[in-house]
Order: C-alpha cells, then structure tokens, then sequence
C-alpha cells in the first residue's frame, strides 16, 4: 500500500505526571519499560480481548507519542479521554513534522527485523511479503484477537505486566497455549496476493490449497508465525 503517513498515519502526545500509569493499565505492552527515545509496538483491545487500536508508542522529551492509523485517530482518542478519568496527563494532536523534530535517532521497527526504521514521516505498512497484518488492511476493529493475528509474535504484548483492557482473554489464550488460527499469505495466478486470517486445521486439510471469497489460492504461514502452528500441533498431540 504505496501510501504517505501524513494520509494514513496520526500522532497522539501524552504529557502528565501519570503518562505512564495511566497508558500501562489499558494497553498490551509494558509502558514501564519504554525509555527515553526507544519505540514500542502496542494495542488497545476491548474486554473480550480484540484489537480495536494498534499504535507504535515512544517516550520522548517528557512526553509518550502514540503513532496510529488516522482512520482510528478519533476513535481512539475519544476511547483515551473515557480511561482517563482523573489521571494527570493531556491528550492532544501532534504534526508528524513536529514529532520528526523531537525523534532525532532511527528507531527500529519493534515488530519485525526486515522491517524499515521506524520514522513519523514515513508510511509504516508492512509488506505482504513479510505476511504481518495491518489493522484497517487485513482485519477491521473488533474483529480478531490479538493472539490469533500473532501480535505476541511482533512484541506487542506483555505477559509479565499487570492488569489491562482484554488481558484476561489474552493471557487465557497464552497460558493455556491455545493457538487455532494465524494469518496466511494468499497467492494465486489470477487474483492480488493477500492476507487471510485462516484456521491451522483446515489450511492442513486442504494441502495448502484455500478457497477465500469465491477465490482459489495458496496458503503459506509466514516464518515469524511458525511458532502459533508448532503451538497448534503440540496442544493437538497432547489432547
């Protein structure tokens, strides 16, 4: 997707003396553990533990940045001021030229290691090739957990961390290794290669050979996510 990230990409700044404290009880990764110019990879999930706002998340100048698709930036912001509650920080809107100023050392992207440095003035979709899945792209708000589109995999969540929005579901799935489902890449000779959101079992049935949407194509499991079908198969030969 050959877009800009002024087009697609928005900058929220977080300032207070409980920035902190106040990102750490309702995302995924430890906001504890973000130092001053390092980058996180984070999400927002509802109660039932499904991505609804996914956002790169970078502590700079006694401020926390949070780097989201504008498509959700209202959404997100409005779901920000409903946990807010009596915390002490300001939520507001940043130019990515104004956060390009403050970010003055390339941070690599925390998801993959193919992936560019990360830049507020650049665009930030993967490509289908690395098989990661994009929020507004490959799956919408509230659609898929966020185990099952491997976002432990692309160190977004912690599992050491206390409590959060969609934690309980989250950890269920973890500690109970319950993996069913992954993102394929989808080929084929007559429609755009694309990403799919596909049960392990019945990708297995098939010989790799997927009918999605009336179309036919091939299945591969990206190599990051090989870890969720070993997980599939173990828990499978243990029933």
């Amino acid at each position: 997707m050959n877009v800009s990230m002024k087009a697609n990409r928005s900058i929220l700044r977080i300032i207070g003396d409980d920035r902190i404290s106040f990102l750490q009880g309702i995302v995924t990764n430890d906001i504890t553990k973000l130092a001053d110019d390092k980058i996180q990879f984070a999400a927002l999930l509802s109660p039932q533990g499904k991505i609804l706002h996914d956002m790169f998340v970078i502590h700079v100048d006694s401020a926390i940045l949070l780097d989201t698709q504008t498509a959700y930036k209202e959404t997100l912001l409005k779901r920000l001021m409903m946990y807010k509650l009596r915390a002490k920080v300001t939520i507001e809107e940043l130019a990515p030229e104004a956060a390009a100023a403050l970010i003055t050392t390339p941070l690599a992207d925390p998801r993959h290691p193919e992936l560019p440095p990360y830049s507020p003035l650049a665009m930030h979709y993967s490509p289908l090739s690395l098989g990661i899945p994009e929020l507004g792209r490959d799956f919408a708000p509230d659609e898929v957990v966020a185990l099952d589109a491997g976002y432990d995999l692309l160190h977004a969540v912690s599992f050491t961390k206390g409590c959060y929005v969609g934690q309980e579901v989250t950890a269920r799935m973890h500690y109970k290794n319950i993996a069913r489902r992954g993102f394929h890449i989808l080929e084929s000779d007559t429609a755009a290669t694309r990403l799919a959101l596909l049960k392990f079992e019945e990708v297995e049935a098939a010989h790799g050979i997927v009918t999605v949407d009336n179309l036919t194509y091939r299945a591969n499991l990206p190599t990051w996510m090989h870890p969720k079908l070993v997980q599939f198969k173990n828990t499978r030969e243990n029933q």
